[in-house]
């Protein structure tokens, strides 16, 4: 869902941003609102210090959890939403045309890698970094290594977005009943249509696959319970509609690239 109205935050959270443009900008905030639909020419890595961030980008939305970082390129239209009443972020925003590597090219998410971590811990929590500053450097230096020291093949922790009235009724009736058994039979007759014709719009209008798309949101919904850490995995795996507890690791493992256990370690 885009959010096109801007607020005096965005336009504050923006007028900051451009400031900075020509330098490396570490900046971190609290959200009380969404931002509204932006882009801007840096290149930037957001991490997520608490709870699940959703980022929409080009009829996706990426959900980036705690613990996790994401990677969007210049110039890509995105807007940040979250669930609960505030949510923590750290970004560092890198000059245009900073680095030419695959990895930067596309969206992404990620586990913090331990070199992430080290050097975000010698940062301020907001600051902009100069050619002449030796952190600077450091930065630079990380950016370049980062595609070598962590997996690209990034979580799938994603999902398609759409405008289309039939393909977001089919959407809300998964939503509705993604906790049950169900199946591609069950949903379409909800929906009042046969299989084959909501197989149709969801490849059509989401580019999606009804099992995958089932098999995404459950997991996604997973991961905002095991960020909260007060609830065992067995539990999450049956809240989020699985009987088996290694059907869901499994699952688990195909859209994130880890194993829960890895997940609440990370």
């Amino acid at each position: 869902m885009e959010k096109e109205e801007k607020t005096e935050q965005d336009t504050l959270f923006f007028d900051e941003i451009e400031r900075h443009k020509n330098n490396i900008y570490v900046m971190q905030y609290e959200l009380k609102e969404v931002v509204s639909l932006h882009s801007h020419p840096q290149g930037h890595i957001l991490i997520v210090l608490n709870d699940v961030a959703i980022v929409d980008v080009e009829n996706s939305a990426f959900y980036i959890p705690y613990g996790h970082f994401v990677w969007i390129p210049s110039g890509k239209r995105h807007h940040i939403s979250f669930e609960n009443r505030t949510i923590h972020l750290k970004n560092i925003y890198f000059p245009q045309n900073f680095s030419d590597d695959k990895f930067y090219k596309e969206v992404g998410i990620y586990p913090i890698p331990t070199l992430l971590q080290e050097v975000l811990n010698l940062m301020d929590e907001t600051r902009e970094y100069t050619p002449k500053d030796w952190k600077y450097e450091l930065l630079s230096t990380m950016k370049h290594i980062l595609p070598n020291i962590i997996s690209q093949k990034h979580s799938e922790l994603w999902l398609p977005t759409t405008k289309h009235p039939i393909a977001k009724k089919i959407i809300k009736a998964i939503h509705r009943n993604f906790r049950k058994p169900i199946t591609a039979q069950s949903i379409a007759d909800e929906v009042g249509m046969s299989v084959r014709n909501m197989s149709r719009y969801m490849h059509n209008e989401l580019g999606i696959s009804f099992v995958h798309y089932l098999r995404k949101y459950r997991i996604i919904m997973s991961v905002k319970q095991l960020v909260k850490g007060d609830d065992s995995i067995t539990n999450i795996a049956y809240s989020v509609g699985y009987e088996s507890l290694s059907v869901f690791s499994n699952s688990f493992y195909m859209v994130t690239g880890y194993r829960p256990s890895f997940f609440l370690k990370q």
